[in-house]
């Protein structure tokens, strides 16, 4: 008997022996990074990492990136390190986030999930406002990517209505007209969102240093200052797609132009 146990003894120590003692092999830890989001944009948007998991038991560590972001978006994670890191979703579009998760010994595949950031009237009015702002730091070219292909906008500050068709062409329009204002500015004192729709007051004050051309008028260095309404239609991809202006006053803006006598 006791020379069967002793027998036992010997083969349960050398098959622990080789198996390394009787530590189990390690194995790479497996990501989860959570489930797709829909979310609004400007919205804070938390990524969870939590479900992710070690065979061995062994504690993680966590490596979050933004792989993907949409055009002219600055989002940035908060803790890229933390299982649960946020970020504000800042566009209209698609971000997708990738983790990877190590062990101490060993890095996981990466996981991917994707945060489909919608419009809301919130960021359909922040970008309104942005295309008011790009036009006073005369960077007209950075309203390319907030205009719709198919726009369209209307002017009722002169008689015909103007209209311009294409996104281009609003941008030329924006450039011709406010470099004849070199200097002036727009001053935002009320918005309103509902659904896909953005209505703005604003004004426009400045010298009027060079000649317009559409319509024709020469510069004659008064100092403009007239209020104007703005009604914008936004699509699903949180563009501008129709836009149609209107001063509050057209007589006062003719005579500011010198238009009239």
């Amino acid at each position: 008997m006791r020379l069967s146990q002793f027998t036992y003894g010997l083969c349960l120590a050398a098959l622990l022996s080789a198996c390394g003692g009787g530590d189990s092999p390690n194995v790479a830890p497996v990501t989860n990074a959570g489930a797709s989001q829909t979310v609004s944009a400007l919205s804070v948007v938390t990524l969870d990492g939590s479900g992710s998991f070690d065979a061995n038991g062994d504690p993680l560590t966590y490596q979050w990136t933004l792989s993907t972001k949409p055009s002219g978006s600055a989002a940035k994670l908060s803790a890229a390190t933390s299982a649960k890191p946020t970020f504000t979703a800042d566009a209209v579009g698609n971000y997708v986030a990738t983790l990877v998760v190590n062990d101490g010994k060993l890095s996981s595949q990466a996981a991917t999930i994707t945060v489909a950031a919608k419009p809301s009237v919130e960021s359909n009015i922040a970008t309104v406002l942005k295309v008011i702002a790009n036009n006073d730091a005369k960077d007209f070219d950075a309203n390319l990517p907030l205009l719709a292909p198919e726009f369209t906008g209307n002017s009722f500050s002169f008689a015909p209505t103007q209209k311009i068709i294409g996104r281009q062409a609003m941008i030329d329009k924006f450039r011709e007209t406010e470099t004849a204002f070199p200097t002036a500015i727009h001053t935002i004192y009320h918005t309103f969102g509902n659904g896909d729709f953005v209505e703005i007051h604003f004004s426009f004050k400045g010298p009027f240093l060079a000649d317009l051309t559409n319509p024709p008028i020469k510069a004659n260095k008064n100092v403009i200052d007239f209020h104007y309404n703005m009604l914008v239609r936004m699509n699903s991809a949180g563009q501008l797609v129709e836009v149609t202006w209107f001063p509050f006053d057209s007589f006062l803006l003719m005579l500011q132009l010198g238009l009239l006598g």
